[in-house]
């Protein structure tokens, strides 16, 4: 169970797009990390903060909303 997963990595494990990934880390919702040699790095703990729905629970309606149309 490493804490720490490339964008990749992520967007598997959290079910998402790498644009919502992108813009959720953005935002403040997912933490994140760019890496000195490239890329990011995701934490994995807050993927499952965020899908557990410990954030904001109006951001996470408007984000479901935009997810299913």
């Amino acid at each position: 169970n490493n804490r720490w997963l490339k964008i990749r990595a992520a967007t598997e494990y959290a079910g998402l797009s790498r644009n919502t990934l992108m813009c959720l880390i953005d935002s403040g919702h997912i933490k994140a990390r760019k890496r000195p040699v490239g890329g990011w790095i995701v934490d994995r703990r807050s993927i499952d903060d965020y899908n557990n729905g410990s954030e904001d629970e109006e951001f996470l309606f408007n984000d479901l909303m935009t997810r299913v149309g």
